[in-house]
């Protein structure tokens, strides 16, 4: 019976690691894409709609290949970046008022 409880304890802690190596792989790739977007300089607003374009190509390759356990929190590292590209369609002038 202990061996039993020992080999499913293990199963549960390798799932578990299993888990929080895709959620921290997606934190990875999303602060990567972050990184190089906050590099650009100067984009157009059709620079911004490829890089939102991208961004969406990712998160739909994510969604296939993430776990369910680890969706919700590795598309939530997705998310941010997404709002970093989105911030960027804003006016100047909304940012002032």
């Amino acid at each position: 019976m202990c061996v039993c409880v020992c080999v499913f304890s293990a199963c549960v802690c390798a799932y578990v690691s299993y888990l929080q190596l895709w959620i921290a792989a997606m934190s990875q790739t999303a602060d990567a894409l972050c990184t190089g977007y906050a590099r650009v300089k100067k984009c157009t607003l059709e620079g911004r709609a490829a890089m939102g374009m991208d961004l969406a190509y990712v998160e739909k390759v994510a969604r296939q290949l993430l776990p369910a356990g680890a969706a919700q929190a590795g598309l939530a590292a997705l998310r941010r970046t997404d709002d970093y590209v989105r911030a960027y369609y804003l006016p100047w002038n909304e940012f002032t008022e």
